[in-house]
């Protein structure tokens, strides 16, 4: 019998070493779900506020059934259980823990039962963290991709990145990131290495991007490709990329009117410049050009006001410029002018240009 009652007692004191050095929270329960054993508590509570209350004394409501029904099934069959629950500290903030319970049998009998709750609440951060960003990535508009950095291997795109290439999902998972650059001037393994290489060299890469769709179909995009690594695939690149082929058509548009523009200003016959509201000139013709050399003026005039450019002005002529630019009618002058002694007879029309019912040049 001392044989037997020292054993129990190394048992015990093996249970009690065990269950005091684990990081779960272990507590024994008797048949009424009272806790007569804890190991240790959460840091709001003391060991002796939790002695000898229900098992379910500080748990949310909406997880009683939940934990009464796995208690209830331990004592019924004898099998362990596992389930989750939260706990609400005094601060109000959420702890969430993995509990697994089991029977403790003695005679053949079941006499109480043992709990082990994990407190998991960092991980549940994580896990929480790692959907959000999940989620925004499958909802963003831009379409993104994952390349393995070491080959240059497709290994995700979001439904955006499919549909604005045209790929099925998870289609082009598993190819070279060359298959979407499409043919320039350079081959589109060529463009690949050029990017890489930047990458290699400072870790982020930004700029415009001729890329091709799965029928072959060029578009203009602008990407954000950044090295990170990955858990998972170890060293990759994310890339980002907007469709921006509109804006480039209209970039086109905009830089072919602009040409046709200063072609048209700068075969006019008469001299012509253009000044802003701060009645800066901004824009001279070649006519203009070659009118003040021949007059032996001073042939840099952008940036400068009219009267700074040509100081025998009158006076009156700026204030012409200052009527438009309120009033929004166009003024026709005609005078003499003294310029190095000589007098000239000069004819000026001053014409507002607008932009949304506003001059903003002259």
């Amino acid at each position: 019998r001392k044989k037997i009652e020292q054993e129990l007692k190394d048992s015990e004191q093996k249970w009690r070493a065990l269950s005091e050095n684990s990081p779960a929270h272990v507590m024994l329960l008797d048949r009424e779900y009272k806790i007569i054993y804890i190991n240790r508590t959460v840091p709001d509570l003391s060991k002796e506020e939790v002695i000898g209350t229900s098992g379910y004394t500080f748990l949310p409501q909406e997880f009683h059934q939940i934990t009464r029904d796995s208690l209830n099934s331990v004592w019924e069959t004898g099998e362990p259980v596992t389930y989750s629950t939260n706990y609400i500290t005094k601060e109000g903030d959420t702890r969430f823990f993995d509990v697994w319970v089991g029977p403790v049998i003695q005679s053949g009998k079941i006499i109480a039962l043992v709990s082990h709750a994990m407190d998991v609440t960092e991980s549940k951060k994580k896990e929480e963290e790692l959907r959000l960003q999940s989620e925004i990535i499958e909802n963003m508009s831009e379409g993104v991709y994952l390349i393995k950095f070491e080959d240059g291997t497709i290994i995700f795109t979001n439904p955006a990145f499919e549909e604005m290439f045209g790929y099925n999902p998870s289609e082009i998972i598993g190819k070279n990131v060359a298959i979407v650059n499409a043919q320039t001037d350079k081959a589109p393994e060529e463009i690949k290495e050029e990017i890489v290489g930047i990458l290699k060299d400072t870790g982020e890469w930004h700029g415009e991007v001729l890329n091709v769709k799965k029928d072959g179909t060029p578009f203009w995009c602008y990407a954000n490709v950044s090295l990170f690594d990955h858990p998972e695939h170890g060293r990759v690149i994310v890339s980002v990329h907007t469709d921006i082929t509109e804006r480039k058509v209209v970039e086109q548009e905009l830089k072919e009117s602009k040409e046709r523009y200063r072609t048209i200003i700068n075969f006019l016959g008469d001299p012509m410049h253009v000044i802003d509201r701060s009645y800066k000139i901004i824009l001279v013709n070649e006519t203009l050009k070659k009118w003040v050399k021949n007059l032996n003026l001073d042939t840099k005039l952008i940036g400068k006001t009219p009267k700074e450019a040509w100081p025998f002005l009158p006076d009156w002529a700026m204030e012409e410029y200052h009527s438009i630019f309120n009033d929004g009618n166009p003024v026709v002058t005609i005078g003499n002018l003294i310029i190095n002694n000589k007098e000239i007879t000069t004819e000026t029309r001053k014409i507002p240009i607008f932009k949304e019912e506003k001059v903003v040049q002259i």
